[in-house]
């Protein structure tokens, strides 16, 4: 998903490995660091955090900086670095990616300018069944906030379908209802809470700040 929401598959090229990221160039689709992509080289594949941008109208403009969420995946094909030199280590005029950490899977915090409320990438699923609709789908968990999530499904539902939710991460269990504020085809949709009991708003309030304390302490390793 770049910057706007839209699924893309673009080539780009290598500038610098290490075992566990790299420099991309030729990449000109996200405004800010935070979102997880696949990558492919020939046939191995895996999946990586954009940890920062190239700022516009510099000369790393179209780069990106990306580390590896699988742990012990290696995808470029040559001996890897007997050291981890980090050359996706920031530069001056890149934008960094706040801070990161891993609760129940893959877990990042990172600014969107768009949002009132800060939102965090983690694994989890999502039983969603839309009000007056008894067919209920699994999805995946993409993102969480205190406002919302997105959620990660083939079929997603139209803009303002009322729905009800059950949000599994880890052996957090949140029951709750929304309404879907976004839908991307084949990939998923955006949903914002609206009503949830008090006991669901408490363990929804202890994942988000559990994720925010586990991404305060990863951000200090940086």
């Amino acid at each position: 998903m770049d910057s706007q929401g839209r699924p893309i598959n673009v080539l780009g090229s290598t500038l610098d490995i290490s075992k566990s990221g790299a420099r991309l160039k030729g990449i000109k689709h996200w405004d800010y660091p935070g979102e997880i992509i696949g990558v492919r080289h020939g046939a191995e594949k895996a999946r990586f955090r954009i940890v920062w941008v190239g700022a516009p109208g510099t000369s790393i403009d179209g780069q990106i900086g990306v580390q590896c969420i699988e742990s012990g995946r290696y995808i470029w094909g040559v001996v890897p670095p007997s050291t981890d030199a980090r050359p996706i280590g920031l530069s001056p005029m890149a934008r960094p990616f706040a801070s990161q950490n891993a609760l129940q899977g893959p877990v990042a915090t990172y600014p969107d300018r768009r949002r009132r409320d800060q939102r965090f990438t983690v694994s989890g699923g999502v039983n969603v069944r839309e009000i007056g609709v008894g067919v209920p789908q699994w999805t995946m968990l993409h993102d969480i906030s205190s406002g919302g999530c997105y959620v990660e499904t083939t079929s997603p539902l139209p803009p303002l379908s009322r729905v009800e939710m059950t949000i599994q991460v880890g052996e957090i269990k949140i029951e709750c209802k929304g309404s879907v504020t976004v839908k991307h085809p084949l990939v998923g949709m955006g949903v914002k809470f609206s009503e949830m009991s008090p006991l669901n708003r408490d363990r929804l309030q202890h994942l988000v700040a559990s994720l925010e304390q586990e991404a305060e302490k990863m951000a200090g390793r940086f």
